[in-house]
């Protein structure tokens, strides 16, 4: 990898080109990466590609209140003149808009670089090491009945760098790593073909699970759904959403709670939600940019200014929303209310335990997959297919798909109850079990 001598080098020589392009202010960012990954079905290695090193330079210019963007795939000075005059063209053309307008520098983060978050894992695995890691993870899953093949397993590694500098002289830095590692398998029983996946998904190789536990749990997974029927019975039922789909419903608050949909009128919550009831009362969500070793971390935004964790709804009732530069300025915050993207975002463990959920329905759908477009978050309609298991008297009996589970986020949202179940490794959208009453399952 380049030195920091060199990076610094290359960024102020390109600002010199966007300045006598004609930029007011530039900001321009270095990248470079390294990955491996691979592929195997049945043993055997159907994809390997190794990418020592990859890097490219990012221009953002101003010209007044009009901005462009602009990714040269080349560090050659020519052609990085070239890319500076378009880029600067580019954005005399756009339309002005002084909502977009750069904070004040006092705003901006006095922590330039992600050190303290531990997104960094200096190893690196050899070939060798993921060609067994996925031929255990196949292993494992071969052994559970019933499953009659693995269908794919793939693993992989990256390390990046990013540092930007600016016509300020402000610099900004961030390296990171990943690791991942998953299955798909199919298992068969005299009937329907069913599926499963599992992955594990960490920045250190060292919190990455077993593969004995990732290839039985995607094995597992797939027994499951063997033989599915049709829900038995239709109408306004209890409906309990796994983890991993409860996460989903996370997601869709998170966009509602977008500043940036909200002055667009793209929203079921308005400006006024703020301090209103939301949710349930038994549901508090938060968003922690600053946890360690988490994907979704980091010290600062794209426009430079700090993150920080905030409780989204506190008992159900609305205490912030997720802005930018142009949404806060739009709906009249100050920039100092702007506190970073969702990430890491969750909705907290609640009071009572999953089986003490289930033991309280004595007919519902327990939901594990859903499907389809049908989420309106403007006015809140959702419709669904789903997959997962039916409940009997608090008991998950038979798979169920080819189901439909809709409602409207707004009821769903109060008639929700959580969990304590919580688990939030590997996660950036974390949620427990939920459960949500009155939807209808057609």
């Amino acid at each position: 990898m380049a030195s920091k001598s060199q990076i610094l080098a290359t960024l102020a020589d390109t600002l010199q080109l966007l300045k006598e392009a004609g930029a007011e202010y530039a900001d321009v960012t270095y990248k470079e990466s390294s990955s491996l990954s691979v592929g195997m079905r049945n043993g055997l290695v159907e994809s390997f590609e190794r990418i020592p090193q990859s890097s490219g330079i990012g221009m953002t210019v101003r010209v007044g209140h009009k901005s462009a963007s602009v990714s040269p795939d080349t560090k050659r000075a020519g052609l990085l003149k070239e890319s500076a005059r378009a880029a600067v063209a580019a954005a005399r053309l756009k339309t002005d808009n002084p909502d977009q307008a750069l904070p004040d520098r006092a705003l901006l983060s006095k922590i330039r670089n992600n050190k303290k978050l531990d997104l960094l894992d200096r190893t690196k695995p050899g070939a060798d090491e993921m060609i067994r890691q996925l031929r255990d993870t196949e292993s494992a899953a071969r052994a559970v009945r019933h499953i009659k093949d693995v269908s794919g397993a793939s693993a992989s590694w990256s390390r990046s760098r990013t540092v930007s500098l600016d016509s300020n002289g402000d610099l900004f830095e961030s390296e990171r790593s990943g690791s991942y590692f998953g299955a798909s398998v199919i298992a068969e029983n005299g009937g329907p073909l069913a599926t499963g996946h599992e992955y594990t998904q960490t920045i250190h190789r060292a919190d990455l699970r077993d593969a004995e536990s990732v290839g039985r749990k995607a094995a597992e997974d797939a027994v499951k759904q063997l033989n599915p029927r049709r829900a038995p019975a239709t109408g306004k039922l209890p409906v309990i959403f796994d983890p991993d789909v409860a996460a989903g419903l996370l997601g869709h608050f998170a966009q509602a709670a977008s500043g940036g949909s909200i002055f667009m009128n793209q929203s079921f919550l308005t400006k006024d939600s703020l301090e209103q009831k939301v949710l349930a009362t038994g549901i508090t969500i938060t968003n922690d940019p600053h946890r360690l070793r988490s994907r979704a971390s980091g010290m600062f935004t794209n426009s430079g200014l700090p993150t920080k964790a905030v409780t989204v709804a506190d008992k159900g009732v609305l205490k912030s929303l997720f802005l930018g530069l142009e949404s806060a300025r739009r709906l009249g915050f100050p920039l100092t209310a702007i506190k970073g993207d969702p990430g890491n975002l969750t909705i907290e463990a609640g009071a009572v335990s999953r089986a003490a959920l289930l033991a309280g329905v004595k007919e519902g759908f327990y939901v594990t997959g859903v499907m389809g477009q049908g989420v309106n978050v403007a006015n809140g309609d959702y419709s669904r297919g789903a997959s997962g298991f039916w409940i009997e008297n608090g008991v998950l009996t038979h798979a169920v798909n080819e189901a439909t589970i809709a409602g409207n986020l707004r009821d769903m949202f109060m008639n929700m109850v959580a969990a304590d179940d919580l688990d939030v490794r590997e996660k950036t959208s974390a949620a427990p079990t939920l459960r949500v009453d009155g939807m209808t399952i057609a």
